[in-house]
């Protein structure tokens, strides 16, 4: 499946967050592309449906935000979080842990 298909499937335009899951989902198939090698092929599937959107608002957006270089941060920003190696994840991680054992000691109050 291309992400044209999978685009066309849901039935809507994509907006940048639809357009880079598919991408990204799609991209996490091909086992034999590593590192660097996902994140182009995933930005080249974007690049080529984004020329096939129809002429719009929707288009517009879309390329500027590839062509500004949003969509490549945005994909490496996704992948880092997903990695777990944002500070943000280790905060949050903290701060649950934390407000699970004030739940636990209130549990026998």
């Amino acid at each position: 499946m291309n992400l044209v298909v999978k685009i066309n499937r849901s039935n809507r335009l994509p907006n940048l967050t639809t357009l880079i899951q598919y991408a990204i989902e799609l991209t996490e198939k091909h086992k034999n592309l590593k590192g660097i090698e996902k994140r182009e092929f995933a930005l080249n599937m974007i690049k080529e449906t984004i020329a096939l959107l129809p002429n719009g608002d929707n288009q517009k957006f879309l390329q500027n935000a590839y062509e500004n270089g949003n969509i490549a941060d945005l994909i490496d920003l996704t992948i880092e979080a997903s990695n777990g190696k944002l500070s943000v994840n280790k905060k949050v991680n903290i701060f649950l842990r934390c407000l699970l054992a004030c739940f636990k000691s209130n549990q026998f109050v």
